[in-house]
Parts: structure tokens; C-alpha cells; sequence
């Protein structure tokens, strides 16, 4: 049986087996007060294979894509990696490829990319400098025919979300999960490529969504499961033609709503100005970032460099000045020395650590 599936892995979760305590290279074993805890996996032999790392559901799919740079955390212990099962696979080498097709779709499209789709430091996946950048250069520019916002989203969708005073997310979401299953989407290169799960609050248990609420975060609880009760309330509402006779499961709108939340950018700055951008999402997060977003243009959307890059540096945008507890409940991951928090957090079935 493969284990590992639980949200702890985003933060250095560790386990306890007949062999005692297992811990992530780099975790620490202290308690954090108040929060969040999981329990992993068995110690098994370090060799992995692919009738190893896919079995049981498991796919390149739902793993190897972000949310988090090593791809989908739910999927990672210390034995099945993301390093071993989406790099070192034949699977996972043919899910590479894709990802690096669609690249050069989009460049084809009229997209201008300036990266490459690599490992960096640290064993993650991100997008590194394919030439010397200059500050203020373009590293990545994409054609407003190619990205999707509120305004791409079909009237008789955003008319119903709008009588039941959905908010501009779970519009975008509804109109996201429309794109899902439409074959002919400008989109559907890149859905193939987004996770299939996630590992923000809306996947959370029971008895961390208690433990979250107990917190100061708990307002994006009620803010993000209001999203999702109103795109409940549409979806009933629209009639199954307009899914392609398909009706949407509530996972289907808790996809949509996970995509919309951990991979939007509003570049006004408001909700209703958020916008879905294949390729941004490549940009991973760091708090000293070296690219960011341009003034929005009526033809394209740019992100440019903040300073000189030279060729194989990683690209990183700054997602937010938050805590650990908040990327973690947002995005499912954790920031290494994050000054604005930065403990080691535990999410388990079990509850608060003991005393």
C-alpha cells in the first residue's frame, strides 16, 4: 500500500512507524503552537519505481504540477519524491515533455518566454533565464487572446453569479470549470497540465478546517467556502447543456475555485481584475524576487525583470509578505526562514500536538 497522501508533507511532516520517528531532511520536531499536524507514512525502501509511484490513482498529473514547486505535496514523503517520481520516470519524463510542448504552443501563439522549464537548487522545478536579462527586460509576455478573465467568462454565467452575489472569484471559477469541459478552450492545453487536487484549505479535513478556524485565518475559511456555496447555487441554477451535458460536482467547483485562488494575479489589485495566465504559474515564489509584473496593456500581460539575471537563474516572483500558516492554508506550501513566521507547522488527523 502507498502512503504519503496526507497535507503534512507541505511542512515537513513526520511520521511515526515501528522504527521510531521519521522526520523530512531539514524539519524540525518541535511542536508549534496552536495549529497543525499529519501523519505520514511507513519507512519503505529508498529504490522507486514507476509501478511504484503510480499505482492506486496516483498520475504525473495529479502530482508533478504545482501547486508548490516540487508539484502537488500530497503526494510526497520521504520515500516517494517528487525528485524520483516526476523526474526519473518514464512517466514523468513524457508529462515533462507535454509541459515543454506547451511552451512552445504558447511561443508559436504570439506568447514571448524568456525561461526554460527546469530543476533548480533545492530539487524543485521552476523557470530559470534562457539568456542574460537586463532590468526592467521582458521575461515573459502573453497575448490578452490567451489569458482568461472575468470578461471571458459566458454572459449567462456571470448574469446568474451576479444575481446570487457571487464574488469575482467564484465567477471566474464557474467560468474556469466551463473551459474544463469544453474541448475547443483556448485553455485546455494548460487545464491538461494543472493538478487535479490540491492542498489549499478548501482539501483540508474536518478537524483542520477546526484547527484553522481556531486561528486568525479563519475569515479565508468562511470567505472561501462562501465562494464555493455560491457557485453551488449557479451550477444548479444553469441548465446541463451549458456543461456539455455534463452537471458539475461539487469537485469540479472545488477544482475550479483551487485554480482560481492559488494561481490568479490581479494586476490592479482587486478581485475583480483577476486573471488566469498560462506560464505565469511557472514562477515560483521567493521573498527577494527578481521579476514582477508590468503595467497591464490592452494586448498582453508582461512580468519583467527587477534587476540584471543571467542565464540559469531561477525566476521568482513575491506572492505575498505572509506567515507560514497562511501560505499553507492558501497555497499548501511553506517558506523556508520566513521572517514573518516561519515555524514548522503540522496538519494531522489527530489533532494539537500533545503537550
Amino acid at each position: 500500500r502507498r502512503w504519503g497522501a496526507g497535507m503534512g508533507t507541505l511542512a515537513g511532516a513526520s511520521s511515526n512507524s515501528a522504527y521510531g520517528t521519521v522526520a523530512r531532511p531539514g524539519s524540525s520536531m518541535q511542536p508549534l503552537t496552536p495549529f497543525l499536524l499529519l501523519f505520514l507514512a511507513t519507512p519503505r525502501a529508498q529504490a522507486v519505481t514507476s509501478a511504484d509511484c503510480w499505482v492506486g490513482g496516483w498520475t504525473p498529473e495529479i502530482c508533478c504540477s504545482a501547486p508548490g514547486a516540487r508539484g502537488n505535496p500530497l503526494c510526497w514523503d520521504h520515500v516517494y519524491t517528487y525528485d524520483k517520481c516526476c523526474t526519473e520516470t518514464e512517466e514523468g519524463i513524457q508529462f515533462d515533455l507535454r509541459r515543454r510542448n506547451f511552451v512552445s504552443n504558447m511561443v508559436r501563439r504570439g506568447a514571448t518566454v524568456h525561461f526554460d522549464i527546469r530543476h533548480v537548487s533545492g530539487g524543485r522545478t521552476g523557470a530559470v533565464a534562457s539568456r542574460t536579462l537586463s532590468a526592467r527586460s521582458t521575461v515573459l509576455r502573453v497575448p490578452a487572446t490567451q489569458v482568461y478573465s472575468i470578461k471571458s467568462v459566458p454572459p449567462l454565467v456571470a448574469d446568474v453569479a451576479r444575481r446570487h452575489s457571487c464574488d469575482a472569484h467564484a465567477t471566474l471559477s464557474l467560468g474556469l470549470a466551463m473551459e474544463r469541459v469544453n474541448p475547443e478552450s483556448i485553455l485546455t492545453d494548460w487545464i491538461r497540465l494543472l493538478p487535479m487536487s490540491f492542498a489549499n484549505v478548501l482539501w483540508f479535513s474536518g478537524r483542520q478546517l477546526q484547527l484553522v478556524n481556531a486561528t486568525f485565518f479563519n475569515y479565508i475559511v468562511q470567505n472561501w467556502y462562501g465562494d464555493l456555496e455560491c457557485m453551488k447555487r449557479v451550477a444548479e441554477e444553469i441548465s446541463p447543456s451549458l456543461w456539455r451535458g455534463r452537471p458539475l460536482s461539487a469537485e469540479d467547483l472545488r477544482w475550479a475555485l483551487s485554480v482560481v485562488k492559488t494561481r490568479g494575479f490581479a494586476f490592479e489589485g482587486t478581485r475583480e481584475s483577476t486573471m488566469l495566465i498560462p506560464l505565469a504559474d511557472f514562477l515560483n515564489h521567493n521573498m527577494v524576487a527578481n521579476v514582477r509584473t508590468a503595467t497591464l496593456a490592452e494586448d498582453a500581460l508582461r512580468f519583467v525583470a527587477t534587476r540584471s539575471i543571467m542565464p540559469g537563474e531561477e525566476l521568482c516572483i513575491d506572492y505575498a509578505q505572509a506567515s507560514n500558516l497562511e501560505f499553507l492554508v492558501r497555497y499548501g506550501f511553506r517558506v523556508e526562514d520566513n521572517p514573518y513566521g516561519g515555524g514548522e507547522i503540522y496538519l494531522g488527523r489527530g489533532g494539537l500536538p500533545g503537550p
